[in-house]
């Protein structure tokens, strides 16, 4: 389903008009100036927000947790009948070969909306959740990592009061022996609240929507460390970077999917814990990236951009613009 296909990146400091978004209001205020390292970047498939202690050499092992809230987004049908887009929060990702991320999908099939939970530790399928999701609820999630390679993935509809977690183990880890006996299982799961079996974990055009691993490449005024593309899974999740995206998923061949119109998509409660420091997407401890989505056509096109982050770094909102 996901995986970061990243074309473009250009360093600068933002000036901003900065936007603060709660579930229920959108709210302007005055123009600040932060100067912190961020850098603007560009991806095929991934629309949002890194973080990373340094976005040009990135600490492995800095991240332990990421949390997130957002705004189930309404998806249009369109003149292309099956679109497709993700919102979710996860670690690794933005320059590593692993993904540890839950979310939502806002996918429109034959002209129908729908919208399902999912979970997923790539490179494998993603797993879809027995939550009715429905537009406009309110989203809580996270994923902590735990130690010795194990991650606890949460989400929770706020609107509804249904909740998911599971306990899931690194590749690297599964081969380690544990004196846990929920933990040497492999998975714990939880549900809470209503459930119901989703006709969409049936579809092949969904559960088969990821990709491989990505080269990303950096354009700057500066040297910089470009991870080298390399086709293969390591040991163990580098732990490096903490994300907060939408996705146009990718198919088997790597090929990105006609991104669905989910308008204005809002993220809020942003949180990260790097080294130990708890704080939001701007906090002078990291650096960050805003990511907009557009092709890797020599005439690029934008398919999805993001605001600039709230005052306080927790909030922002990415707006559809191609699919």
């Amino acid at each position: 389903m996901t995986k970061l296909k990243f074309v473009l990146l250009i360093s600068s400091v933002l000036f901003m008009t900065v936007l603060v978004f709660s579930p229920s209001t959108i709210l302007v205020t005055s123009s600040n100036i932060y100067n912190i390292h961020t850098l603007q970047g560009t991806s095929t498939n991934w629309a949002g927000y890194a973080v990373e202690t340094n976005l040009n050499t990135p600490q492995n092992g800095a991240i332990t947790d990421v949390k997130g809230s957002w705004i189930v987004p309404t998806v249009l049908g369109s003149v292309t009948p099956n679109t497709y887009s993700a919102s979710w929060i996860g670690i690794d990702g933005y320059s590593s070969n692993s993904v540890e991320q839950i979310g939502t999908d806002s996918n429109v099939n034959n002209g129908i909306a729908e919208y399902a939970a999912w979970y997923e530790m790539f490179p494998n399928a993603p797993v879809y959740l027995g939550m009715t999701i429905n537009a406009g609820d309110t989203i809580s999630a996270e994923v902590n990592y735990l130690g010795l390679g194990i991650f606890r993935l949460s989400i929770t509809d706020v609107t509804t009061g249904a909740s998911f977690s599971t306990i899931q183990i690194s590749s690297d880890a599964a081969t380690r022996v544990f004196s846990n006996p929920v933990i040497s299982g492999g998975t714990e799961h939880v549900f809470v609240g209503n459930t119901r079996l989703l006709t969409i974990m049936g579809r092949t055009t969904i559960t088969t929507t990821y990709d491989t691993y990505h080269n990303v490449r950096y354009t700057t005024s500066v040297p910089v460390t470009v991870p080298a593309d390399e086709g293969r899974l390591s040991g163990a999740p580098h732990r490096s970077s903490a994300e907060w995206i939408i996705e146009a998923p990718t198919n088997l061949n790597g090929d990105v999917l006609p991104l669905a119109d989910f308008g204005t998509a809002y993220f809020f409660n942003s949180q990260v814990t790097v080294n130990g420091v708890i704080g939001s997407i701007n906090n002078a401890h990291w650096q960050n990236d805003a990511i907009t989505m557009q092709t890797s056509t020599p005439s690029s096109i934008i398919k999805a951009r993001p605001s600039h982050l709230s005052t306080d770094g927790t909030s922002f909102s990415v707006t559809w613009q191609h699919q």
